[in-house]
């Protein structure tokens, strides 16, 4: 999959390679825990469970409003005494809930070019030929760009675009001197 990124910069000369560096997919970083998918999953079952039975609920019954606050009261003091722990059942952690990994968890990206299929957007010189150009890829007005789907900062700050928050890309675009279009794969 392939997606624009626009890196917001004050200066044209820019070290995009030491700028996108840390967002790279495949970068290795120190090993750390990944909490997983089944930490605190039979925990909240037996509390349910527990709840269940303190209520005496019936199968296609339905709780009155006493009950439903009861089983609630209940639930909740089950989570408190007994602690989250993964399922010894899972494949993935064999119940530590936890697995290591050393995944980079800021990864965007496995490749960048200049331009990509959007060269020459920001220019408006739409010249297939010239993939990789900057100069067709750099924009000093601001005013009439697109929304990427996300854009990085020159302090190597990384913003995924929400289209329901064009206001904040547009107050960014109006920090910068310069854009620079990117295309990113994954």
């Amino acid at each position: 999959m392939e997606f624009c990124l626009y890196v917001l910069t004050s200066s044209a000369a820019i070290d995009l390679a030491a700028l996108l560096s840390p967002f790279q997919s495949s970068r290795q970083v120190a090993e750390y825990r990944l909490t997983c998918a089944c930490y605190g999953r039979l925990t909240y079952s037996q509390a349910s469970q527990k709840a269940w039975q303190a209520v005496g609920y019936q199968p296609k019954t339905r709780l009155s409003d006493s009950q439903q606050a009861e089983w609630q009261r209940v639930r909740q003091q089950a989570l408190e005494e007994q602690p989250l722990l993964g399922d010894p059942a899972c494949p993935l952690c064999s119940g530590l809930g936890y697995t290591l990994s050393t995944a980079n968890p800021d990864g965007h990206w496995q490749r960048w070019h200049i331009g990509g299929r959007w060269n020459g957007q920001l220019s408006g010189h739409r010249l297939p030929n010239r993939a990789g150009v900057l100069a067709d890829n750099l924009a000093a007005s601001h005013a009439q760009l697109a929304l990427p789907s996300a854009v990085l900062t020159e302090q190597g700050e990384w913003i995924e675009v929400d289209p329901d928050d064009e206001a904040h890309i547009r107050q960014l675009y109006s920090i910068y001197a310069f854009v620079i279009g990117i295309a990113c794969s994954t």
